[in-house]
């Protein structure tokens, strides 16, 4: 299998809705900050970029040459450097423990600076002018956020969250080989709005590229929809049966980070060398693991010899396994699917188990949609598209009626 399709994306494209009118006061940003990828969409671009971050030394001597793919962001009160997103992830070593699981996955991170981090970077790559249109950016502007939390945290951590936003931010940002641009960030926290994270695929199935309802939102918005997110650290479930909410749930052992983790217990078992969740990701690009052993047993004679250790066949057993137990768990909670007419798979992980679960109900008349269905994006960005495009909506119809 290709293991690639499991790695976190990174990757900023310019996108303009060109049907969807410009707003010349506000800056509306679609943010979907989950524990594997930092994900946004605003008026001129959409993006992608792995929730990691590391702490650079603060010397800038050895910040002379840069790759494409750096995100690098500097605090401009403290002088601290950070370097985000995939080349971060690259610079883990096997033995690292900088980072430990809680940190890293810990619901309750919003104070956490390098969460903070990231979610200031994506703010700023969002705002930023693209390649194509230098004109038309968000810098200088009112920002608006429409972001989301997992269903069953919505409530409990909406406030401090929205909290985190209210901080004022100087830093600058790089990113790629464009040049540093510097940001003074003070957002009103009227101005930041979170819902559950599987509303943003309801909405993205709903609204076109022209910003408006398409025909068939009808049918989602007044039928018995089951919305199933899957993405790196939780499975969100969120049912609409008519108008009234029938379901609500988010579990934390079905995701990415489940499947990577057994894929990391079975290395222990085979290899006898411990890989950590955080590590695997960059090994997701080949789907090998590199080894180094020692042959010769004479103190004198003895050479190294190195070896791609391939474990994809690893990998597609347990992402299968945690499928399948994802698949019946849903069935259990749902009644097996009483009364409802779609399926909606969406997020990182659905992606990659999409043709697994079309299989699954084959024998089924409840109807399989994909989250990207009015768009030809990536599954990943169902949700932070329709965080955005109704958001915009939103933003609209209040600067009609005034």
């Amino acid at each position: 299998m290709n293991t690639s399709i499991y790695r976190t994306r990174t990757e900023w494209v310019p996108k303009v809705y060109e049907k969807i009118k410009r707003n010349d006061d506000y800056w509306v940003i679609g943010l979907d900050s989950g524990y594997g990828g930092m994900k946004g969409f605003s008026p001129n671009k959409y993006f992608c970029f792995p929730s990691y971050a590391r702490l650079l030394e603060k010397d800038k001597s050895m910040m002379t040459m840069y790759d494409r793919q750096d995100v690098i962001y500097e605090d401009l009160d403290t002088g601290e450097i950070y370097l985000l997103g995939r080349n971060a992830q690259n610079s883990i070593s096997r033995n690292d423990i900088n980072d430990t699981d809680n940190e890293l996955f810990n619901r309750k991170r919003f104070k956490n600076k390098k969460f903070y981090v990231l979610c200031m970077a994506a703010i700023g790559l969002a705002a930023m002018p693209n390649q194509k249109h230098s004109d038309f950016h968000g810098i200088g502007k009112e920002i608006v956020i429409q972001a989301g939390l997992p269903p069953a945290y919505l409530e409990m951590d909406r406030e401090p969250y929205i909290h985190m936003f209210s901080r004022a931010a100087n830093y600058r940002l790089k990113v790629g080989k464009n040049p540093w641009l510097e940001f003074h960030i003070a957002i009103d926290p009227k101005n930041v709005y979170v819902m559950a994270q599987p509303s943003g695929t309801m909405a993205s199935i709903n609204i076109g590229n022209n910003g408006q309802y398409i025909p068939e939102a009808r049918n989602y918005l007044t039928g018995n929809v089951l919305i199933l997110d899957i993405g790196f650290h939780t499975m969100d479930v969120f049912g609409m049966k008519g108008h009234v909410r029938s379901i609500n749930e988010s579990f934390d052992r079905f995701g990415m980070r489940s499947i990577l983790q057994m894929v990391s217990d079975e290395i222990k078992k085979e290899k006898n060398t411990e890989i950590r969740v955080s590590c695997m990701q960059k090994y997701l690009e080949k789907g090998t693991i590199p080894f180094t052993s020692e042959m010769g047993m004479d103190e004198d004679e003895f050479r190294f010899s190195d070896e791609e250790w391939p474990f994809d066949t690893i990998l597609e057993r347990c992402s299968l396994k945690v499928c399948n137990a994802a698949l019946k768990h849903l069935s259990t909670i749902t009644d097996q699917f009483a009364d409802y007419e779609y399926l909606v798979v969406t997020g990182g992980t659905g992606a990659a188990w999409y043709a697994w679960i079309q299989e699954k109900f084959k024998g089924s008349k409840l109807k399989i949609i994909p989250g990207n269905q009015n768009d030809n994006l990536d599954m990943q960005y169902a949700n932070v598209r329709g965080y955005y495009l109704f958001r915009t909506m939103m933003v609209q119809q209040i600067k009609k009626q005034k």
